[in-house]
């Protein structure tokens, strides 16, 4: 079964098993996130000339404990496996972060999100084994109430990684999740 199905299947199980005992108040207290989409890589063709972009499907898995405006959360993520020059190679990002994150109410039924936070990203790529190091993670969202603890999010997160051999990459992936507060 894809990442996408497996994510999609374990956001319905969470909203069906959270939802009946769901607190009222979504600005305070713990929350998960399941998360699906697209990104994309930039990255340098090794060390003597540069490449395009590619593109893979994305997924991430999180959760945090919500303080009013202000929220920590830990994530897991993988960008996919994007196929780059030359055609046969392959190259994917993944890993975990600790965040911090900030809410802006627009409305009744809408947040704003701004994201940032501490990521371990292991990059790997056709010929380098790779290898995880620290770097920075940012993200932008909006957050649209469907009822009092359940959420959509629309998220945009950007994050870096380097190789062992090869040179390094940035991705950008924009997802669409469903956010359930309990």
């Amino acid at each position: 079964m894809s990442l996408l199905r497996r994510l999609f299947l374990a956001a319905l199980l969470a909203a069906t098993a959270l939802g009946a005992g769901a607190q009222t108040d979504t600005r305070v207290g713990p929350y998960l996130v399941v998360a699906a989409g697209r990104a994309q890589y930039d990255y340098d063709c090794w060390y003597w000339s540069s490449c395009d972009t590619a593109r893979a499907s994305m997924g991430k898995v999180g959760g945090g404990y919500r303080f009013g405006v202000w929220a920590l959360e830990g994530w897991y993520f993988d960008l996919g496996k994007a196929t780059i020059f030359p055609a046969s190679d392959r190259l994917r990002l993944a890993g975990g972060a600790v965040t911090g994150a900030w809410y802006l109410p627009l409305g009744t039924q809408l947040e704003g999100l701004l994201r940032a936070g501490l990521a371990d990203v292991r990059q790997t790529r056709s010929g380098d084994s790779g290898e995880s190091r620290f770097t920075g993670i940012f993200g932008l969202g909006l957050v649209v109430k469907l009822a009092p603890a359940v959420a959509l999010e629309l998220g945009w997160d950007v994050t870096g990684g380097e190789g062992r051999n090869s040179g390094t990459t940035t991705g950008a992936a924009v997802s669409l999740g469903l956010r359930v507060g309990f």
